[in-house]
This record gives C-alpha cells, sequence and structure tokens, in this order.
C-alpha cells in the first residue's frame, strides 16, 4: 500500500501547495518579500497494522505573523485507507464528549500559567471542528489544536494525549485500533 499512500500524501500536499500560491502567496504584503510555505512531520506512530503522521505547516505571508496550520494522517496499513474519526468510535458524538471532558485538565497541564478556562472551554467543545486533527499514539489518541483554538497565537499548536483507557469505552472493539487500545 506504500506506493498509493505515498502517491495520495504527494497529491494532497501538491494541491496545498498550488491553493498557496494562487491564493495567501500572490498578494505581497511587503514589497520584495518572497512568501513562503514550510512543511515538516512528525510520524507519531509506526506498526506493521498502522501508521499516524502529524504535517505542520508555516505560512509566512503575513509580516511578523506567521500562521501555522496542522493536519494529521492516519493509515491502515492493512487495507492502505485512511482512518476517519468515525471509524474508531461508536458514536462519534459521544466519544467527542469524552475528549472535551478529558482535554481541559490535560491542557491545564501542558499550558502551565498560559491557560484560559474560557479559551479552553471554547477550543475543545464537544464539535468534530475542534479535534479535526488527531494522531494515533501508544498512549492514546494524541489531539493537536490550531493556533488561538486553545491559548494565545504564541503558544502555537497545543496538543494533548486523551489515554485509551479513557476511550475505551467509546470505541468500536474490533476497529482498526482495538489491539492497540487494548481489547485484544
Amino acid at each position: 500500500w506504500a506506493e498509493a499512500m505515498d502517491s495520495e500524501i504527494l497529491s494532497d500536499l501538491q494541491d496545498r501547495a498550488a491553493q498557496f500560491e494562487v491564493g495567501p502567496a500572490s498578494n505581497r504584503q511587503a514589497s520584495g518579500k518572497v512568501n513562503t510555505l514550510n512543511s515538516s512531520f512528525t510520524t507519531d506512530l509506526l506498526t506493521p497494522s498502522l501508521a499516524s503522521f502529524t504535517l505542520t505547516f508555516v505560512d509566512d505571508t503575513t509580516p511578523g505573523h506567521p500562521s501555522t496550520t496542522v493536519q494529521t494522517l492516519n493509515y491502515d496499513l492493512g487495507t492502505g485507507q485512511q482512518i476517519n474519526f468515525e471509524d474508531l468510535f461508536i458514536d462519534s458524538q459521544t466519544a467527542l464528549a469524552v475528549l472535551s471532558m478529558q482535554a481541559p485538565p490535560l491542557l491545564q497541564t501542558a499550558l502551565g500559567a498560559a491557560y484560559d478556562q474560557t479559551v479552553v472551554g471554547d477550543g475543545t467543545a464537544a464539535t468534530l471542528a475542534n479535534y479535526r486533527n488527531w494522531a494515533l499514539t501508544p498512549a492514546g489518541l494524541k489531539a493537536t489544536f490550531a493556533q488561538s483554538q486553545v491559548a494565545a497565537n504564541d503558544e502555537g499548536l497545543p496538543s494533548v494525549v486523551v489515554p485509551w483507557t479513557a476511550l475505551k469505552p467509546v470505541m468500536v472493539p474490533t476497529g482498526p485500533v482495538a489491539a492497540l487500545a487494548g481489547f485484544f
């Protein structure tokens, strides 16, 4: 499946670059400045059956305020297909409720003095939009939040790992990450 997955990822990145070129990059905010979009990735999980990656993009088109965005990719290596949020949970809305209860205390630890209960409350509410950037890790589901979603812009992209034990009651026991979550 590696060739098909590589092709899918390459196509997605080429589309993103093309959109950047005709969108933000085409608007010169500062005379003579070349706008750039830089990308990097981390491997959150790589096993014989699962792969999970976090891609980070830094867009410097706005002078003095680079914008950082994130995208996550999760694959079932048995099928070569991307794993969707709905593939993991019996009921997505119930899973979002669990995540929204687990994330705030984890963020309080991660952010320390930068923790603002009101901002965190809005940014961790039980909506799929708040948890669209999730990755699989050995310890649990990693939720990465957008810039300014749960903290001040200068805090970057905060993330938390919600343990599999907290999610296990709402997970599909035969789903693609069942073994990782400890079902068997």
